[in-house]
């Protein structure tokens, strides 16, 4: 799923921490509980998945909420401890506890280094810096290099991690020279986003002007340029798709994004896309509102990697809410 920063990444990045806290007093007689209090700690704010089991548009919706958000993360980094507490030696619970904190915090750091970002603070906007991609191959392999390296000598998983911060920097240099020479060439743009890729010297561009978007790649040029005409939802609209669930979770993590309106004889089709999700010109994270009257029909919201694929995703969706709304008139009667 590209939304989420990938858990292996996460639990990995526990290992490390683990590694060095295990040098410190008080940890060194409890590696193994160190060590599984740091991955614990590193993937559990992504306990909201469970959410997903309960509609995407509520998955959506809560992902990277309460459980990465500065007033759940010290709740959550409670958890590891409390469990793991009882089997420790020569260690303080607040020790373990602050220990379990950092990690957790780590994990939303990473989060928010990722161009989907994460909520500082619940049903609050999402920030996201774009500096590395969900997943980042080159950031994986120097976990693992981290992790195994302690094997050899735990000064070699020190090192690693300043190539990891030195990484980190890298890229932030590089997105911010690049952002700096799209300014420059287009000096009435409104905004500049550049978002990381999976190859280091590629990333994705969204430039908003008054009247359209441009989206393209750059890689030492922009290239895979294009053009979308700016467009907003009709205000007789408006105020019905505004109170949806579906629009709600869709703005709150898509901080640029764009309406496509259709009209037919049926209905009239608003579709949402957001700009950073972008294959050959299909942006494939999307909410649609079919309206009626003043009525809404049917909504949805997800990811599809084609048109073929959202079109059999939505017909599948409405299907479905069709035979809801079915069984609620059957039980009133």
């Amino acid at each position: 799923m590209v939304i989420i920063m990938d858990p292996i990444t996460h639990a990995l990045a526990g290992v490390t921490l683990g590694i060095v806290a295990t040098q410190m007093p008080g940890f060194k007689e409890n590696p193994n509980i160190v060590l599984g209090v740091g991955i614990t700690s590193s993937v559990i704010p992504d306990i909201d998945v469970i959410t997903k089991l309960f509609k995407n548009k509520n998955y959506i919706r809560y992902h990277r909420n309460a459980t990465h958000s500065l007033m759940g993360l010290p709740f959550l980094a409670l958890i590891a401890p409390l469990v793991l507490f009882p089997f420790t030696e020569n260690i303080s619970f607040l020790a373990l506890y602050l220990f379990s904190l950092i990690c957790i915090v780590f994990h939303s750091f990473l989060d928010l280094l990722n161009p989907y970002g994460t909520r500082i603070l619940p049903k609050r906007t999402f920030i996201s810096y774009g500096v590395i991609y969900t997943f980042d191959p080159i950031f994986l392999f120097l976990l693992l290099s981290g992790a195994f390296s302690f094997f050899i000598s735990i000064y070699l998983t020190y090192q690693t991690i300043l190539i990891m911060v030195s990484y980190f920097i890298l890229r932030l240099i590089i997105q911010t020279r690049i952002k700096k020479k799209l300014s420059k060439m287009f000096p009435d743009a409104k905004k500049i986003f550049v978002l990381s890729r999976v190859i280091i010297y590629d990333w994705n561009v969204i430039i908003e002007f008054d009247d359209h978007f441009l989206v393209a790649n750059y890689c030492a040029e922009l290239r895979n340029i294009d053009q979308v005409e700016k467009k907003d939802i009709p205000n007789q609209y408006k105020p019905l798709i505004s109170f949806l669930k579906e629009y709600r979770a869709f703005t709150s993590i898509s901080y640029c994004y764009n309406v496509e309106i259709n009209e037919y004889p049926e209905y009239t089709e608003i579709t949402l896309l957001d700009l950073k999700y972008r294959k050959k010109n299909f942006y494939y994270f999307r909410a649609i509102f079919r309206v009626k009257d003043n009525k809404l029909l049917n909504s949805y919201i997800g990811w599809v990697f084609s048109i073929d694929k959202f079109n059999k995703k939505v017909e599948k969706n409405i299907a479905k809410e069709y035979k809801n709304e079915h069984r609620k008139n059957q039980k009133k009667y």
